[in-house]
């Protein structure tokens, strides 16, 4: 349904994000160019009908999370499915495992991060649990683990990168879309009428107006500060440490002389370590 996507649209272009910028600049031009489509989304409720849910599997009291794609606060869906993993979703499964009786539960990332809605409270909340439980959560770093993948990571009890794994990313982005001289060049106005002048984003001219981009810089900047503190929280690097990382990614052996991550292993040699502490 075309308002889905239409609402999916202004939900990544307009909202902050704790993703790399190299993923969400592919991710915006595809919204972007596919928003005149109505077929391009189908009704969530349908897809979540459709679909077998998988039941939690806990192995000699390890289970395994897979958290692969774009992150989002709850499901997306699409012409093709379900796309990325919600974190209500993780907090179901992390629940789920621990009813099972996992004494273990292992995160595998391969995820540039997603949305900052809910990020951190949600991350928290599954801390939480496992805290509860006696749980021990441990990340693995199967290809990246940026941005809100990382806030996630780091909350567990370990995280441990591949060789050839990406960690960091501890930043906040918005990509906003000034269409006002392509409207211009075809010949269309934008023009908004509303009951305050801070209602509405736009000068006269379509631009966005400098009290809009000014908020925006300001929500930006308040949630770059609270990931900093959030990965301060559980890393114990400093916040002005985190701060002069600059929001980059780094390689596992950079990842690891940070104290981003603990210990990087092979993929095999992870699973050995993993089974020897459940042994």
């Amino acid at each position: 349904m075309s308002h889905r996507l239409f609402r999916l649209t202004e939900q990544i272009l307009a909202h902050p994000q704790l993703i790399t910028a190299e993923a969400l600049a592919p991710i915006a031009q595809y919204l972007v160019n596919r928003t005149a489509d109505p077929s391009f989304m189908r009704d969530v409720e349908d897809d979540e009908n459709k679909q077998d849910k998988e039941e939690m599997e806990v192995l000699n009291g390890v289970a395994f999370i897979n958290v692969e794609g774009a992150l989002s606060y709850k499901p997306i869906y699409t012409a093709c499915g379900k796309v990325g993993v919600a974190y209500t979703e993780l907090i179901e499964q992390v629940g789920e495992a621990i009813d099972a009786g996992a004494k273990q539960i292992v995160f595998s990332f391969s995820s540039p991060g997603g949305a900052a809605q809910s990020c951190f409270t949600s991350a928290n909340e599954v801390r939480r649990m496992a805290d509860e439980a006696g749980v021990k959560l441990v990340a693995y770093v199967d290809e990246m683990a940026c941005s809100a993948a990382y806030a996630w990571a780091c909350m567990m009890d370990e995280v441990v990168s591949s060789p050839d794994g990406t960690t960091g990313s501890v930043g906040c982005i918005v990509a906003l879309l000034d269409d006002s001289k392509a409207l211009d060049k075809e010949g269309y106005k934008r023009v908004v009428i509303t009951s305050l002048a801070g209602k509405s984003p736009f000068n006269e001219d379509g631009s966005f107006s400098e009290k809009f981009l000014a908020k925006v810089q300001e929500d930006v900047s308040r949630l770059g500060m609270q990931f900093a503190e959030h990965v301060s929280m559980y890393t114990g690097l400093s916040v002005e440490t985190i701060l002069a990382l600059d929001a980059q990614s780094f390689h596992a052996e950079k990842a690891l002389e940070i104290g981003l991550v603990n210990k990087v292993m092979t993929p095999r040699e992870f699973l050995d370590y993993v089974r020897s502490n459940n042994a």
